[in-house]
């Protein structure tokens, strides 16, 4: 991993780059901003309470206090393939005297549930992004200010979430949801019932659901259902499947409870879907 950092006073530790050959699930928060480019590969977000695919030429913004993981798809019919994430880690409150206070506050304001940058204003992003990791000192300064000053001035689709954490969580706790919640991204296509969740994580059901909700802002049931819902919104849009096949592949019981949850969550229907995929 390569790590870049500018580190000249008085603005000290304002910003860094990360470029990761791939993802691993890390379920966190933390107290910077962060903005996440996908040059090439494939993965999904979670976002506070959005979870979705992630895909080639996409830019997001994470706020600070909104818990987040960016991990690769597992596809058991193909092997996946490593990417290239760039990773802009920013102390927006040292930036702020350098990039015009109150629009960064603005722009602060609307990125608190997290932003997803899409099309000619992503790869902009990126490109200013990979320009900035080549440079140093000033130069490198000056292209982390036009990374911030693009994304406050470009045009962006909406809020990714509501929730961000109202309450202090134990690294302990984090640590047990993270292992939870990648429990079921592995599982997500079996029957999954919060006894038997709660039984293999060392938990009982009443823990397990208290510390589930403050720590994603759902229940497990919701998540899953989320779950599962953007998986097949992914393979709707990616692959030539049969609708039932992949309401079944993801672990609904039928095509009515998986058309009826389809329709909640998204807002549409899934031949809508397939059909509205570029």
């Amino acid at each position: 991993m390569k790590s870049v950092f500018w580190q000249t006073k008085p603005y000290e530790n304002v910003f860094r780059i990360n470029r990761q050959p791939e993802l691993v699930f890390r379920w966190h928060h933390h107290t910077y901003w962060e903005i996440f480019g996908v040059v090439t590969g494939e993965g999904q977000v979670l976002i506070g309470d959005c979870q979705q695919h992630v895909q080639a030429g996409e830019v997001y913004v994470v706020a600070p206090g909104v818990p987040h993981s960016f991990f690769a798809l597992t596809n058991p019919e193909q092997e996946q393939k490593a990417g290239d994430f760039l990773i802009f880690v920013i102390d927006l409150d040292a930036m702020g005297p350098l990039a015009g206070e109150a629009r960064l506050q603005r722009w602060e304001k609307a990125a608190k549930g997290g932003l997803c940058y899409r099309g000619e204003a992503a790869r902009e992003a990126l490109d200013l992004l990979a320009f900035a990791e080549q440079k140093e000192g000033l130069p490198q300064t000056i292209a982390a200010l036009q990374v911030v000053e693009h994304l406050m001035t470009t045009r962006h689709g909406g809020a990714l979430s509501g929730f961000a954490l109202t309450e202090n969580v134990s690294q302990r706790d984090t640590e047990r949801i993270e292992r939870v919640l990648e429990d079921l991204h592995h599982r997500f296509a079996e029957p999954v019932s919060l006894p038997e969740l709660a039984a293999a994580h060392g938990m009982s059901e009443k823990t397990l659901a208290r510390i589930f909700k403050k720590s994603t802002g759902q229940t497990v049931v919701e998540y899953l259902n989320r779950l599962r819902i953007s998986t097949a919104c992914q393979r709707l849009t990616a692959t030539d499947q049969l609708v039932t096949q992949i309401a079944y592949d993801c672990g609904f019981g039928s095509l009515s409870s998986f058309n009826r949850m389809f329709r909640r969550y998204q807002n549409t229907t899934p031949s809508a879907c397939r059909k509205s995929a570029p």
